[in-house]
């Protein structure tokens, strides 16, 4: 997600957001509001569901505000459930609150996890840290057990990263991108020594070292020399939500380009992705360091038609068979909406971009598995409907 305000703001959105849905010259397909009687949120970031809430719906804005709302789209109420405004940074456009994920025992230990920025410019901080409620039933914060997990000075505003999730191993990634600017200028994407530019793994569960956290033993480098432990694979850009797919068990990310092309990973452990000396398939600083082996993404796609900040999205399993097994994803400058099937390796576009574009910030799903999309300016949660 980066800042493309300045080419897509236009007056049209105060009148965008009075229509009840929006029609795509695919008339098969087209996005409605979910909550219909819900009005739009400020910047939202995040659709989140919590185990053992499987009613419920946890939406999160950019600065700082965590909504839970009931699933039925017929609800009209939303709930604070959060409020850190006073806590995270409240200016740049790839800063503030980026990620939340609740613990996969929440139901039992009430236990949720934050990506978020605090300060600003040269004195911005990435934060994980973790939060606890103090009952299931009312979802009453408890102060006293909140706690900074890990931290990395950030030395621009952007590339930022945030995206937060809780593998099928039950460990938690989280991803930070290279440290901003344009082209990587502290070559962070290669060096294991930094955090930056990298998915990281570690184990909530249990502590050692000094650390809230430990390392899982299958983590990668954690016995290579200079090299942090806690990454699980480099050479990353900037990645812009990441999920595992429900039945494979895989890592889907979309990894946000420099300035020619979009990229879509599937994140093994150990694999270095590439960057700076590559941008998806193309050389992009030939003068450093060729990488032994880096990986090649999945699927890439040119910025010439417009197209330029990936959203990624999630491997579909759902109402629509021929969706399964499909990759949904999209762009946040168009808002374009594609469908990459791994299978064939083919990709197939289902939301044409529209103006005003719908600005993709995040996928969701209901408990029916319906594909949901936050859109950034207007605020608006959408479904897709086929």
């Amino acid at each position: 997600m980066e800042n493309p305000l300045k080419t897509i703001l236009n007056p049209l959105f105060s009148f965008f957001i009075t229509f009840s849905f929006i029609n795509f010259s695919n008339a098969q397909i087209r996005l409605e509001p979910y909550w219909k009687s819900i009005a739009p949120f400020d910047k939202p970031v995040g659709i989140v569901h919590a185990t053992g809430l499987d009613g419920n719906l946890f939406i999160f804005e950019q600065r700082g505000t965590v909504y839970k709302l009931d699933s039925d789209p017929s609800s009209s109420k939303r709930n604070v459930f959060l409020e850190l405004s006073s806590v995270v940074s409240q200016s740049g456009f790839e800063t503030g609150l980026l990620g939340l994920a609740f613990h996969p025992g929440f139901s039992k230990n009430g236990r949720f996890f934050l990506s978020y920025t605090t300060g600003q410019q040269k004195e911005l901080t990435s934060h994980i840290v973790e939060m606890q409620v103090s009952d299931n039933k009312t979802l009453k914060i408890n102060p006293m057990k909140t706690k900074d997990l890990i931290t990395v000075s950030q030395p621009y505003e952007n590339h930022n990263g945030g995206a937060l999730v809780f593998g099928p191993d039950g460990f938690l990634y989280f991803a930070w991108g290279d440290g901003g600017s344009g082209g990587d200028p502290q070559k962070n994407g290669q060096n294991l020594n930094s955090l930056l530019g990298k998915i990281h793994r570690i184990d909530v569960d249990h502590k050692e070292n000094g650390l809230p956290y430990s390392i899982p033993k299958s983590n990668p480098f954690q016995h290579v020399k200079d090299a942090r432990p806690e990454i699980f694979a480099y050479g990353l850009r900037n990645v812009w939500q990441m999920n595992f797919d429900s039945q494979t068990g895989k890592l889907w990310a979309g990894d946000v380009g420099q300035n020619a092309f979009e990229e879509i990973d599937v994140v093994e452990s150990g694999k270095n992705y590439g960057w700076r000396y590559y941008e998806a398939n193309s050389e992009f600083k030939p003068a450093d360091p060729k990488p032994k082996s880096a990986i090649p993404p999945v699927w890439n796609y040119t910025q010439k038609n417009g197209d330029k900040s990936v959203t990624g999205g999630y491997v579909y399993h759902g109402p629509v068979k021929e969706w399964d097994d499909g990759y949904i994803y999209g762009d946040f400058i168009t808002g374009r909406l594609w469908i990459y099937y791994p299978s064939t390796k083919s990709n197939e576009l289902l939301i044409d971009r529209q103006t005003p574009p719908v600005q993709v910030t995040c996928f969701g799903k209901t408990k029916n598995a319906d594909v949901l999309i936050a859109s950034y300016e207007d605020g608006v949660i959408y479904k897709m409907v086929k």
